[in-house]
């Protein structure tokens, strides 16, 4: 989960289809592929510290992680590189993601989490730009690897994250997929099959339309869409075609062109992208 820095008004000032209020930029007007930036990370300023009496730390390659015991703290910080690496693997972006260091806060349980975070009762963790809060679980794996997932997006799109939300969201969802334990997994499943067959929405739509929330983001079709896309992509071509991609799109290039560029022989356009997935969940 991370928290926007900018009103539902902007989202719905960039909404293809919305009635135009004074001062936006008609949507027609932005490069394809790309929105002003809706996502944000929390804001830390209203988040409260681990009680002092939280003596247990943890220093690690990427993640420093602070919490009440050792036994809490270890395993969380042995899963947090854990899925570092492995996201840094998955997109082909490990090496420049080598320096980033980030520090996950680990409260004794959720009533303390909810209470310091001051997050919805529905939350189970929250990014900002330095770290993770969240606390013990067995449930937790899928959720941190969201939001390290985030993380990872963030640090190396840099300035350009925000503007391709639905694309950090489909790399965090399909982190959070492979970390499901098998009843979830299914859940899952079946419900994207239904919402692909169902209640996709056109690929140039689904940039600018981004839900308020992530309470529902298992069962949302806004994110099932975004992690199919980025499945297929992944399928499509290489770790490099992938990286390469986001470095286009990081480097300011639009959609059409990033994708013409790195999957020259597979599509041209976010249309071609559009069509050629479409044909996978048929």
């Amino acid at each position: 989960m991370t928290i926007s820095k900018k009103s539902l008004l902007l989202a719905i000032c960039f909404f293809p289809l919305a009635i135009e209020f004074t001062g936006c930029v008609p949507a027609s007007e932005l490069p394809p592929g790309s929105v002003p930036g809706l996502s944000g990370s929390a804001s830390v300023a209203n988040i409260e510290d681990v009680d002092p009496t939280a003596t247990s730390l943890v220093n690690g390659i990427h993640f420093t992680v602070k919490g009440y015991t050792d036994y809490d703290v270890q395993p969380v910080a042995t899963m947090a590189e854990s899925l570092y690496g492995k996201i840094g693997n998955d997109f082909g972006i490990y090496s420049d993601l080598a320096a980033g260091k980030y520090t996950i806060t680990l409260y004794h349980d959720r009533n303390e989490y909810l209470a310091k975070t001051h997050q919805p009762s529905w939350s189970r963790a929250v990014s900002t730009s330095s770290g993770v809060y969240t606390y013990p679980g067995t449930d937790l794996e899928p959720y941190m690897a969201h939001e390290v997932a985030l993380l990872a997006f963030s640090n190396f799109m840099g300035d350009r994250a925000s503007a391709f939300q639905w694309l950090g969201e489909g790399i965090a969802v399909y982190e959070e997929v492979s970390r499901m334990n098998a009843g979830d997994l299914s859940a899952f499943t079946s419900s994207q099959q239904q919402n692909m067959h169902s209640n996709k929405q056109p690929l140039s739509l689904l940039v600018f339309s981004p839900p308020p929330s992530e309470e529902n983001r298992r069962t949302d079709p806004w994110f099932q869409e975004s992690e199919s896309v980025v499945a297929y992509l992944l399928q499509q071509g290489t770790t490099t075609n992938f990286k390469n991609l986001l470095i286009a799109l990081k480097q300011g290039a639009d959609i059409d062109h990033a994708l013409s560029d790195n999957y020259p022989v597979k599509f041209h356009s976010l249309s071609e992208l559009e069509n050629a997935w479409k044909t996978t969940i048929q």
